[in-house]
């Protein structure tokens, strides 16, 4: 297979594959409706595929094999891709994939560091997996509501990235000054960092500034539910033997990733006193937002996740998964949902006298709240509410990120939860 530049001659067959990778492989975007086909393959015609092949500043690639067009795109050289349509004889054979990096090249070589495009529903999956970030939500186009402006980084990464780069990145996403923000970040996935994590977390302290404040969820080790009993109570043998939870000391839980561990050991840093719920914040509010944290039903009124909400504050996910969005479980506290499930058990506290157990309960959050619920419903949330619009998109290091306000995304959480699970 070769990706090469299309030439004049290969404006009939080029048509056709167009064609027909829209007839037969876009089912899902126009449904078999004569009016959106009619409309979608209007300007598929030789002649017009003829005068994109001649246009200045518009490069038509075609993948070959022997004499045969497998696939067509095109590429702009402000860096959009307008086509790419592969042929339904070849699909699932990597010819989208190589067209697609051909298209990437030629925008490089004229100088972006990004690529756009407009994908259809079809399309959507493949340009994810191909690294494309959607940025907003879907606009009206091929005759269909379902096509979704999308963007990748192309430019060569850098060997490093610094504290200024990532604070250019959060000024980018939208983080001002003042700006109390809670983060969630897969740091492999923002990429290798000069300083290692401490250089992302200087990086938000710079971009909210001296006013502002940064959080995460910490929660903690808590190795010893696993010896709970049905009654939630810890067998007499194995009191002794539990390390208790100290708001200082007690590391943040693995599963949560590094940052939240390095965001608490942070010279400045305080945190709440609820263990499965805690957060550290670094900042001019971190005492207001840690403080008095209820050790019932910790994610609800009077948790730092209330507080959020009540102060305007953010959420910044660094490519972290969108369902680990901790804020969406103050929205299940506040659904009115019937048959919540309800976890208790026994924790112990670090006190100035010793060790001290107590029972504490809070509605489950290892699981959805409610039976019927799909596990991957706070990605669910978090994509619907992207897709109305709302929140900005870009890139922090190598990493696609979303940036939300929590009040608004906390309300949507809320009336989706009760549409679906309200009984």
């Amino acid at each position: 297979m070769e990706i090469r530049p299309a030439r004049i001659e290969d404006a009939a067959a080029a048509c056709e594959v167009l064609r027909r990778s829209i007839l037969e492989l876009c089912v899902a975007d126009h449904r078999g409706d004569p009016a959106i086909l009619e409309h979608w393959l209007a300007n598929k015609t030789p002649e017009t595929v003829a005068a994109w092949i001649r246009r200045p500043e518009n490069y038509v690639l075609v993948a070959t094999e022997g004499d045969a067009i497998l696939a067509v795109g095109a590429v702009t050289g402000q860096g959009e891709i307008t086509l790419n349509y592969v042929s339904p004889d070849v699909r699932f054979r990597g010819v989208s994939r190589a067209l697609v990096a051909g298209l990437e090249d030629k925008a490089r070589a004229c100088g972006n560091d990004t690529c756009t495009l407009i994908s259809t529903e079809t399309a959507r999956r493949f340009y994810r997996a191909a690294g494309y970030v959607e940025q907003g939500p879907p606009k009206s186009s091929f005759g269909s509501s379902l096509a979704w402006p999308m963007a990748k980084r192309i430019a060569p990464e850098p060997v490093l990235r610094t504290r200024a780069s990532l604070r250019a990145d959060l000024q980018a996403l939208g983080l001002r000054a003042g700006d109390i923000v809670m983060v969630h970040a897969a740091m492999r996935r923002v990429g290798r960092l000069l300083g290692g994590p401490d250089a992302l977390i200087g990086a938000l302290l710079d971009a909210v500034g001296p006013t502002g404040t940064v959080l995460a969820y910490t929660d903690w080790e808590a190795d010893h539910e696993a010896l709970l009993d049905a009654d939630g109570r810890i067998p007499p043998a194995w009191r002794g033997h539990v390390p208790p939870f100290d708001p200082v000391a007690s590391r943040a839980a693995r599963g949560n990733g590094v940052l939240a561990e390095f965001v608490r050991t942070t010279p400045g840093a305080l945190r709440s006193g609820n263990p499965g719920a805690s957060v550290a914040a670094i900042g001019a509010r971190a005492a207001w937002l840690t403080a008095d944290h209820p050790l019932d039903y910790g994610y609800g009124a009077g948790s730092p996740l209330a507080r959020l909400v009540q102060a305007g504050g953010r959420v910044l996910m660094a490519g972290a998964p969108l369902d680990t969005m901790t804020l969406l479980h103050h929205a299940e506290h506040l659904a009115r949902i019937p048959g919540k499930r309800v976890r208790r058990g026994e924790v112990p506290f670090a006190t100035p006298e010793g060790v001290r157990w107590r029972m504490t309960e809070e509605f489950e959050t290892a699981i959805p709240v409610v039976p019927g619920l799909d596990e991957d419903c706070f990605a669910a949330i978090v994509r619907d509410f992207l897709a109305n619009g709302r929140g900005a998109h870009g890139h922090v290091g190598a990493a696609p990120s979303v940036l939300v306000d929590a009040a608004p995304i906390c309300a949507f959480a809320v009336a989706w939860l009760e549409d679906r699970a309200g009984g």
